[in-house]
C-alpha cells in the first residue's frame, strides 16, 4: 500500500467517524418518555403518564397523577380553566380574582391565602400564587394567569401532596413550564 493510498483511506475512515458522531449528537436519545396532552386550548408535556383530561366544570379540566387513581387518592393534579373574552368582560376580573376562583373551586384553597410565585410559562415570567390546602389531603396549590393570543385568559393550576417526593413534584411542574404552549386547534 502507497502512502497516497494510506492517507485516503485513514481520511475516509475520519469522515465516517465524524459523520456518525453527528448523527448521534444531532438526535439524543431521550431517557424519559414524552405524554403530550391537550386540554382548554393548551399544549404540555408531563414526565410521568397522567390521565387524560376529564371535565371539571363548563370550561375546566383536570388531570391526575397516577393515571388510574380515583378522585380524591391522587398524588398531582393538574387543573386548566379557560375564560373567554366574554365571560371576563361580563364578571370584570383580575388576574388575581381568577386564580382565586380556580383554587376555591376547583382545589380546596382558600381565597388569598397564599404567597407569590413567579414561574416561567410560554415565554413569560408569570406571577402566580402558591398556597396550602388540607382537602383532601394536605397539599400544596400553585396557580398561575395565563394571557392568550385571542385576549382569552386561562389559569393552570399543580396540585401535589405534601408526601410526594418533592422532586418529582418539581420535575412535573418544570416540564409542563418548559412545553407549554398555545394548541394549534383552540377546541376544548
Amino acid at each position: 500500500m502507497n502512502f497516497i493510498t494510506f492517507n485516503l483511506r485513514m481520511l475516509l475512515l475520519s469522515a465516517v467517524i465524524l459523520a456518525v458522531s453527528v448523527i448521534f449528537t444531532a438526535s439524543p436519545a431521550r431517557s424519559e418518555p414524552i405524554h403530550i396532552y391537550t386540554s382548554q386550548g393548551l399544549t404540555f408535556e408531563t414526565p410521568v403518564l397522567f390521565s387524560l383530561p376529564s371535565k371539571l366544570g363548563i370550561d375546566a379540566q383536570s388531570l391526575v397523577f397516577p393515571a388510574q387513581t380515583k378522585p380524591g387518592k391522587e398524588s398531582f393534579e393538574i387543573v386548566l380553566v379557560s375564560f373567554s373574552k366574554a365571560a371576563l368582560t361580563l364578571q370584570k376580573m383580575t388576574e388575581k380574582d381568577l386564580v382565586d376562583y380556580v383554587k376555591t373551586t376547583f382545589l380546596g384553597g382558600g381565597n388569598g391565602s397564599g404567597k407569590n410565585k413567579t414561574l416561567r410559562l410560554m415565554g413569560k415570567n408569570i406571577m402566580g400564587e402558591l398556597c396550602e390546602t388540607s382537602i383532601p389531603k394536605p397539599s400544596l396549590i400553585e396557580a398561575y394567569p395565563l394571557t392568550l393570543k385571542d385576549g382569552s385568559k386561562a389559569v393552570i393550576a399543580f396540585k401535589y401532596r405534601k408526601d410526594m417526593d418533592a422532586r418529582k413534584a418539581e420535575s412535573i411542574v418544570k416540564k409542563v413550564a418548559e412545553t407549554l404552549k398555545e394548541s394549534a386547534q383552540s377546541g376544548k
